[in-house]
């Protein structure tokens, strides 16, 4: 059990304690609880813990925290050599390049090359995106 784990349920616990203690409200058990366990303790904090009180009396458990969980992924076409087969695609075609086309290059022929099999397609703001990134821009 981690630190943060273990304040959140020691939180839950003095905020239950505390809620029908004297009469006191929600807000004021909360408040408590907060200054008990947290440092900084504000208003704010209060009413999270009264949504942590209330999920973990549905759930049963914590709910999740999705901070730095966000998907940490490279584009493809920051790789250099994508990049080059792109843009010499591009000057190969001369004006008539759209993100259409583009679009249709990129599923049909770059990423068979590189072995790439995708089962959805690419969306015209991103193929628009990436002529943007290589340096064109659509007019």
């Amino acid at each position: 059990m981690s630190v943060i784990e273990y304040n959140k349920k020691k939180v839950i616990f003095e905020y239950l304690q505390r809620l029908d203690e004297n009469g006191k409200g929600k807000m004021d058990a909360s408040m408590e609880a907060a200054k008990i366990v947290f440092i900084n303790a504000g208003s704010y904090k209060a009413t999270i813990i009264q949504k942590w009180v209330a999920y973990w009396l549905k759930t049963g458990c914590l709910p999740l925290v999705y901070h730095g969980k966000h998907q940490k992924t490279i584009r493809l076409i920051d790789d250099e050599d994508i990049a080059n087969r792109c843009k010499t695609w591009i000057r190969s075609q001369g004006e008539g390049v759209t993100p259409k086309t583009f679009k249709d290059f990129v599923e049909k022929t770059l990423l068979n090359e590189i072995g790439i099999v995708r089962r959805k397609s690419i969306s015209y703001t991103i193929t628009t995106r990436w002529l943007n990134i290589l340096g064109f821009f659509y007019q």
